[in-house]
This record gives C-alpha cells, structure tokens and sequence, in this order.
C-alpha cells in the first residue's frame, strides 16, 4: 500500500491525467481488497458477496478516501462465516485502510435505504466485487425505485439533504470545503444520484443522449471535476490523512503544485480565483439539471402561459424567453428576466432553457451592449425597486451578467483576501452587503431596528446600493482600494448617465466606506475634536444617513462574528453625537467646562445624601479627563463602590454585565498603579476575555481608576451572574498578588498562524490634550495587551486609555501616553526606545 500510494503521487506531481490516478487508485484497492478475502477460506468458497459502495463504488478513491463496502448474505450467517468476516475487517483496518462496512442481507438492505436516504445512495452504486453475484443483483432488486423511495421523492429528498449541507459548511467561504460546499463534487454527485433514480446505468451517458446536458456542459462539467479532484488529491497527500477543507495554509502549499508559482500572494490568489470559477460553474450546472432532472420526474400540467412583455413570458410560474434569439437580437434584454423576477410575485424562477441563453449571452457582451441606452436604462431600473435589489444582483453575478453591465465586477469574482477580518470573496462580501441593505429596506433583521428607520429617511436609495456595489470594487490592485474605488463608481456613476451630485455621492461614500467604523473603534469619542473633525468630512444629515447604513451593512457582511453589540453601540453613539453637533450647527459645540459641570451635577444626584461628600473629596484628585471618559451614571457606580468598601487598602473591582455599551464593564481602583493594567490585562486574556475598550485614570495621590469593556470570545456580553463573580474574584486576586508571574498560555489560533503581518508602529501628537498617541498595528495573539502594558511599563510612561480594534487576525489599537510628568513624549530616541521594547515583546524583532 505505501509502495503503491508513493508511486501514485510521484505520478500526481509529474502531472499525470487526475482521472487515470483516481481510477487507478480504486483499482489498486480492489486487487488489494480481493486478494484480503481469498486469504479467508470461509469467505472465500462461502455463500457471501463483496461489494463497493458510495465513491469507492464510483471507482473515484483519493488517497485517504473512505473504502465504503457492503457484505451481503443470505439468511442467517454460520460462526465461521462470521469470524471470518471479522477476522477479514480487521486485517484491512490493521494495514491502515479507512474502512467503512455493513453487513446486511437483501431484505435488511430494503428496510436500511427505507430509513436514511444516504444509505440508498451508497447502495445505488454499489459495484460487485467478489462473491455470490445473485445476492448483489437481489440487492438491487430490494432497493428498485419503485419498491422504496420513487423518483419524485428522492429528488425532494436530495435537493433537501443539499441545501441542509450547503448551510452546514458555509457559502463562499475562504477556506471552502471543496466536497461538501456549494459548488463542491458532492453538487455533481447528486445530479449523478438523480439521473440514476430516473435512468439507470451511466448517468452522464443518459443525461447528454436525452439533451438534457449539453456538450459544451460536459466539458466545462469534466474541466471542473478535474480541478476539483486535483485539489483533492493534493489535499490527502500534503495532510497525510483526508482532508476536505482547501485551509489557508495548504492554499499557499497546493498552488504551486498545479502550477501557480506567481511570487507573494499572487500565486495563491491565481490558484483560488481558478477554483471559485470551477465551483461557480459547477453550482450553475446543479441548478440547470436538477431542475430539467425535475421537469422529467415529475412534470408540471402545461395549462399556464402569459405574455409579459413583447421578449417574455410566464410559464407555469417560470420565466422563459418566447424566442431563442432574443439575445442576438436585442442584447440589453439580458437585464430584462432580473427585472421581471423582481416585478412578478408570481414568478418562482427562470426556465432552464431561458438560464442556458442568459448564461451564454453574457459571454459575448460586448462595449456595444455596454453602450445601449436601453443596457443602462434597465439596470438603474433593477437598482430603482423597493424590494430585492440585493437578491437580483446576486442572480445578474451567478450568469454572468452582472460582470456584462460592470466589468470590473469580474476582476473581483472569486478574488481572495488575505485576512480573517474576511471569509467571503470579494464578490461575495459585496453581495452580501447588498442583502443586508435588503433587509434593512423591509425591517426584516431584529438586530437593526435604527437602520430600517434611517433607510426610510435617505432621499436616494439606488444611490446606497451603488455605494455597496462599488465600495470594495477596487481590491486586488496596486493602491488604495478605497481611492481605486471612488474613481470607479465616478467612471460608473457617469456611465449610467446620473446627475453630477449624485455621481460624486456614490463617489464619495466609497472612498470613505472606512470612515465611520475607523473613527468609532480607533478614536475617542469624548473629545469634541473629534467629533468636530469627523463632522468636516460628513457635511450634512443625509451623507451621514448614507453612510452609517454602508457601513453596519459592510461590517455585518463580512464575517458572523465580527458585528455584535459593542460595534453597534460604538457606531450608534458615534451617529447620536454627531447628529446632536449637525443639529446644534457646526461650530458651536459643548463646552467642555459646561459638559464636565453637567457630568458632576448629575452624578451626585444619582448618589444618596451618605456618599455625596465622600465622592466630592474622590473627585478633587481626578482631572477633567475623568468626567470626559465616562457618564454620570458610571460616575455615580463608580463612587458608590468606592466610598462603600470595608477594606480601601485591597484593590476594588465592580463588573456591570448589563450596561449601555451593549459590553460587560470592568471597573478597577487601586491605591496605587503599579502593574495594575498588565496584570488585569493578562487576567482578562486568560479568563477567555476579549478587551473591546480601556478606560485609564490616574489620580493625583497615584491611585488608579480603570475601565475595561470586555465581550466573551463569542461576541456576547458576560451572560452570568456567576461568571461575573470569577472575573471579579481572578482580579482581585492576581492585582493583590504582584509576586504571581504573568506568562501567557494560550496559543494562537490554526487560522492566525496561517498569517504573518509585519508590526507597525507610529506616533501622533495630540496637542488639544497635551498627550501622544500610540498606533500599533499588528498580528493577534494571545496576552497581546499584556505584552505592550509591559513594554510601556519599563518605559516609564503613562497609559492615559485605549482604543482596542481586532479584524479577524489583524489589531489597530491606539494607546493615549503621557510622559512621567504629564505631557506628550517628545523625545524621538524615546519613541524608538519604545518601539523596539514593544517588538521584543512581541516578538517580533
């Protein structure tokens, strides 16, 4: 078996035909298995049969593909023929073989393919191996379509079993599983499954003598299972064992292996673009014949057809193009189905026929189509409906024609993004940032209420959606996407004919699509400046309307994990404050003595008459930085456990669960600060703590006062009063112990260590508070604060607070640092001094 599986991959690397080395792989298997069972006398001249099943059946087997067989007898087994049977499984798991078996005799293969469809489909292709050829054929007699599971039935059946699998794995993810996902070998399987059900025999021969696949199909069908069994294969040499998932680190490992040697990432992003296409076409195709699949199992009654329109019609619920030349003849009419199917309740979807010339007119769409008036007209059309606008778009990029009528949105088809902020493609992040805004325009999605009232205030609706189409349209060139972008939604904007105001709009929303998110998650949101700055770049209401809704659609778009309610809370308080500075008018902000003065007032009136005093003499030793970074009713919790403790010389520490920073607050006072934040840094990371926000207050006697909003690792908030209790109790006791070593444990993640991203960081003066900023940028890992805390402590600087940021594996946090005295860090050789104390810290050096 080692002999025959190296050799099989030394072949695989000189480039043999994929389809000889499976094919091979399967017989070299079955001379294997049958010279196993001959070595068994009782199997050997016994009444029992050998088979193979499900993909060994097929005669498709990888190099660690499961060997599915089927043992089939008749009656009761005798004791010898079931020890020897036992005796012959554990010779093949012995040698290594990833065997899976039943026994069963005729009437226990019914009843078994009765209960679980899978179990049908295996035996469908069950292949003789040895043995008794009359229990095989009895097999087949007891699992006939028309004694278990018709036709009809097995089709609704699979086309369940493969949208449930579809779900289960993930769309369009980045490291997709090339079996299992859309698109994946199983989608050619079960149009394989079906076509036997209904047919018989070799099901591509019967698919293509009945018309129903057609040759140019095939082949586009073959090139792609090719591909798909290229990866696969490489996949089970390079992992050793089977492996379905193409993982970010064997991406970069497989791609020159079929021939993708570009330098950088350019190699792995060829080789990548070249499977999603493959998957793309794979996914069409399953759709096409297991509708056709369908339509002979179980036909509709012909009694429905209506005229929609001079170029198309209604038939029995699809839409069908009444003349097969509609295309040649009138080429803008390629937008004219997605319309419809928007316009048309009725419609449940296009006829095969009406896919087949959509799908092969848009490759020959031309800058004469293009041109069409009638091209544009229809598209700002489909972009003008109150309902669906995301979901047509989705359908215009599955045949094509979206990259007809945009070409540049081809670029980005199947285009990769090395991070895990991502786990879409670019065309698929787009695509579903434009859903998103489906879902907001019908208040569907509990979880933005705020968006769904917004999107009914924006006077131009088409206009946002052509901000999601465009805003990531510029990735993968040399450049700032975001700028690459805005100088093509102006290119399309004018292209479609729009007025100039709103071509500059579009433009514009995609070149600050970061804007919102950047300065909510980086920058502080208490210092009026900000705001004020922000505001100089928004203009007015209706831009910030636009986009706030791009931005909570672009960030819940791209991973599942990566919107929750921290990043709603920072985006909304972002969008109150500067609506309140639009509606005040611009330069008239709060002042700051009036804001702090409000702050104090109402503070000590949330307090009780026995705390107020004792507070006032708290707040004389903190600085108006304090009632800047926090509202009054922390103020207020803050002073009440303060002044309430039985023990002020033991570190305090206070968890709000429920607060209105959607987070779980950690609140700290210590006499003095010491390693206060390193310590509760380390703490919090090795509790399974994400830090979202840090609040740092130094008193005047030393003290410190700190706040850390922290999410579980899943994105929600603590959701226990007893986990609260742990976090509390692990503080406290770590930050009353400052002999206990602080050594990070946890490992980086499999996906992080795919990546390496080069640490940068720079340093800002922020002369309006007399402080410096911090910026690093840089790879998550674990105890990443802890190790900067420490860092900044051997410095000798003061943490002043901190602005906590984490895309996917990617970190941009900015520390607010002051000198020893007070004041910016001026001094460049401290800076650099700093700067190579962080890498070492993080390794990095």
């Amino acid at each position: 078996m080692r002999r025959q599986r190296d050799a099989l991959d030394r072949r695989f690397l000189a480039n043999e035909s994929i389809e000889t080395l499976v094919r091979e792989q399967s017989r070299q298997t079955d001379r294997l298995l049958r010279r196993a069972w001959r070595r068994h006398s009782a199997l050997a001249g016994g009444e029992l049969a050998l088979a193979a099943v499900g993909g060994y059946g097929r005669g498709e087997l990888h190099p660690y593909s499961d060997i599915d067989l089927l043992i089939l007898h008749r009656g009761r087994m005798g004791a010898a023929a079931s020890a020897a049977v036992e005796s012959f499984l554990v010779s093949l798991w012995d040698a290594g073989l990833q065997i899976g078996h039943s026994v069963r005799t005729a009437s226990q293969c019914m009843r078994a393919a009765r209960a679980d469809l899978s179990v049908l489909t295996a035996m469908m292709e069950a292949r003789p191996l040895l043995g008794r050829a009359d229990l095989a054929e009895a097999m087949r007699a007891a699992i006939a379509a028309e004694r278990i599971c018709p036709g009809r039935r097995f089709l609704q059946g699979k086309l369940r079993e493969q949208e449930e699998r579809h779900n289960r794995v993930g769309r369009h993810n980045l490291e997709p599983n090339i079996k299992d996902g859309p698109g994946g070998l199983r989608d050619i399987h079960t149009v394989a499954w079906v076509a036997i059900r209904h047919f018989g025999g070799d099901p591509w021969r019967h698919l293509r003598r009945q018309g129903l696949l057609l040759p140019e199909e095939s082949r586009a069908l073959e090139e792609s299972r090719a591909l798909l069994w290229r990866i696969r294969y490489a996949l089970h040499m390079l992992a050793g064992r089977r492996e379905e998932r193409l993982l970010f680190d064997y991406q970069r490992r497989i791609a020159p292996l079929l021939g993708h040697t570009a330098p950088g990432n350019a190699g792995v992003e060829r080789f990548t673009r070249e499977y999603y296409r493959a998957a793309r076409r794979i996914g069409l195709l399953n759709e096409i014949l297991l509708r056709q699949l369908g339509e002979r199992i179980a036909p509709r009654a012909r009694h429905s057809e209506t005229r929609l329109t001079r170029r198309f019609r209604e038939r029995d619920g699809q839409l069908e193009a009444r003349d097969p030349r509609v295309f040649q003849r009138y080429p803008h009419a390629l937008l004219e189905p997605f319309l419809l199917l928007m316009q048309e309740e009725r419609l449940d979807g296009l006829a095969t026929t009406t896919m087949r010339l959509i799908g092969d007119s848009a490759k020959r769409a031309d800058d004469n189509f293009r041109g069409d008036l009638r091209t544009r007209s229809l598209f700002l059309e489909i972009i003008g409906q109150p309902r669906g606008v995301g979901r047509a778009l989705r359908q215009m990029h599955r045949y094509g024609v979206l990259a007809a009528v945009l070409p540049a949105f081809g670029d980005i088809e199947g285009r990769m993004q090395f991070d895990l902020f991502h786990i879409h493609t670019v065309d698929a992040h787009i695509l579903a940032v434009l859903e998103r805004l489906d879902e907001f325009a019908a208040g569907r999605s509990p979880d933005f209420p705020m968006c769904h009232e917004i999107m009914r205030q924006i006077p131009k609706r088409p206009l946002l959606y052509l901000a999601a189409l465009m805003h990531d349209i510029g990735k993968g060139r040399r450049g700032d996407h975001s700028l690459l972008g805005a100088q093509e939604a102006l290119d399309f904007c004018h292209y479609l004919g729009l007025g100039e105001y709103d071509c500059q709009l579009v433009a514009w929303l995609t070149e600050y699509h970061l804007l919102l998110s950047h300065t909510a998650q980086h920058e502080d949101l208490d210092d009026p400046s900000v705001i004020e700055r922000f505001i100089e770049k928004v203009g007015d209401q209706d831009q910030l309307n636009y986009l706030y809704l791009l931005t909570v659609a672009d960030i819940s778009g791209t991973h599942p994990k990566l919107w929750n309610s921290w990043k709603n809370h920072l985006l909304g308080t972002l969008y109150d404050r500067v609506l309140q500075a639009l509606r005040r008018g611009r330069g008239r902000p709060i002042a700051k003595r009036e804001r702090i003065r409000g702050t104090r007032e109402q503070a000590l009136s949330l307090l009780g008459n026995g705390c107020r005093s004792l507070a006032e003499r708290l707040w004389q030793r903190l600085g108006e930085e304090y009632f800047l970074r926090y509202r009054a009713d922390e103020i207020a919790w803050h002073a009440r456990g303060i002044v309430s403790r039985r023990q002020p010389e033991q570190p305090l520490v206070l968890v709000n669960r429920r607060t209105s920073r959607d987070c779980t607050e950690v609140f700290l006072h210590l006499p003095e600060r010491g390693r206060s934040f390193i310590a509760a840094t380390w703490a919090l990371d090795q509790l399974g703590l994400s830090i979202v926000d840090a609040r740092i207050v130094t008193a005047s006697n030393g003290g410190a006062l700190d706040s850390y909003s922290v999410l579980e690792r899943s994105g929600e908030r603590v959701g226990s009063g007893q986990r609260a209790r742990e976090i509390a109790q692990r503080l406290r006791h770590v930050l009353a112990r400052p002999d206990i070593p602080l050594q990070v444990s946890r490992l980086a993640s499999r996906q992080a260590r795919s990546f390496r991203i080069e640490t940068r960081i720079d340093f800002l003066d922020d002369p309006d508070n007399d402080r410096t900023i911090m910026e690093v940028a840089t790879m998550d890992r674990p105890g990443l604060l802890f190790r900067i805390g420490t860092a900044l402590r051997r410095s000798e600087l003061q943490l002043q607070g901190a602005k906590i940021a984490t895309y996917g594996e990617r970190v941009r946090d900015f520390f607010f640092l002051a000198g020893k005295g007070g004041g910016r860090v001026r001094d460049p050789a401290r800076r650099r001094r700093l700067r190579g104390a962080i890498l070492e810290m993080l390794g990095d050096t």
